[in-house]
């Protein structure tokens, strides 16, 4: 137990084995995957927004469409940087809290710079903003946390697979008297009796 609630206070969850934890892991994988697809969704628009703006660098733009298009790709990463990355953000103020600063800082403060940089240079009307590399940042990390949530799944059915073989009885042995009992049941030097065969 302290050594979960150790393990907690610096952003991370641990637990002991639980056969009914693994409706709470398809609940995480469900949300990473809409969290996901949000930001894929964003990223794949704020990268539609930042071709003009990138041929307007190159070639020339009128005032007016670097605004609207600047505005729109504000518009677009907002919801991504709020509700796809809130998970980076909560970790990371749950790590500063507890005086630990846990990969989930950087990642937030990464995203999290970036966008109000771009957002001030909107608002300002001078420079140049990079929503796009917000969003972006935003999708690849969820989708590797999403890869992690399905192979945490996957492990579970296996730790899951293992708990049916091990055995619920045990033959212990008590002045020659051999009887049947709970496993759970069994005490430091008492003597059991394994057959050829058994677990």
């Amino acid at each position: 137990k302290e050594i979960a609630a150790r393990i907690g206070s610096i952003g991370y969850s641990a637990e002991p084995y639980d056969p009914s934890g693994e409706a709470r892991l398809i609940r995480n994988e469900n949300g990473l995957l809409i969290r996901a697809s949000v930001a894929g969704f964003g990223f794949l628009v704020t990268m539609f927004l930042s071709e003009g703006l990138y041929g307007g660098y190159i070639w020339g733009m009128e005032r007016g469409y670097r605004d609207f298009l600047q505005w729109a790709s504000m518009i677009v990463s907002l919801p991504v940087v709020l509700y796809c990355g809130y998970p980076f953000i909560s970790g990371a103020w749950r790590g500063l809290r507890n005086g630990f600063m846990t990969m989930d800082l950087p990642v937030a403060l990464g995203f999290l710079i970036t966008f109000f940089y771009s957002a001030w240079a909107t608002l300002a009307g001078r420079g140049d903003v990079y929503f796009d590399s917000s969003v972006m940042f935003v999708f690849l990390i969820l989708s590797g946390r999403y890869l992690e949530a399905k192979a945490k799944k996957k492990a579970f059915g296996a730790v899951a697979g293992l708990s049916t073989m091990e055995p619920k009885k045990a033959t212990l042995v008590v002045d020659g008297v051999r009887m049947q009992v709970d496993i759970k049941s069994v005490k430091e030097g008492e003597i059991v009796e394994v057959r050829p065969g058994e677990k």
